[in-house]
């Protein structure tokens, strides 16, 4: 007979686990940059939505990908795709879709991205973008 009550028990006892993990960490600085690129993008359009959405579970880790729309939702623009392993590091970004840089800590993932962000480049074409579909 199945112990229903008692699979419950154990199930529910295990997801209550520490939630102070290495990945927890990394995923709440993940928000934290997702938050900062956003209000980045609002300065110039007041619309711009950055969005972090799940993508496959990949050897690397968990696919995380940042991406760029606005509030109508009249675009859908990927900025990059983000690895973050259960273990919460390393953290892999691809930003072309041909490197995989790999960093230690969020925080040099970070720099990375905004560095990346920031060249003339890529910052014209996703303000560009922006502009286009902002009505």
């Amino acid at each position: 007979m199945l112990k229903k009550d008692e699979l419950k028990a154990k199930l529910t006892k295990g997801l209550n686990l520490k939630t102070d993990t290495a990945l927890s960490k990394s995923l709440s600085a993940l928000e934290d940059v997702r938050e900062v690129v956003e209000s980045s993008f609002q300065t110039i359009v007041s619309n711009a939505v950055v969005n972090l959405e799940p993508g496959f579970p990949t050897n690397y880790g968990q696919q995380y990908r940042l991406v760029l729309t606005n509030t109508q939702g009249k675009f859908e623009q990927g900025v990059c795709r983000i690895y973050v392993p259960i273990e919460g590091t390393p953290i892999r970004i691809d930003i072309d879709g041909e490197t995989l840089s790999e960093f230690k800590n969020m925080s040099k993932a970070a720099d990375y991205l905004v560095t990346s962000l920031s060249d003339p480049l890529v910052s014209g074409f996703l303000v560009g973008m922006l502009k286009q579909f902002a009505a």
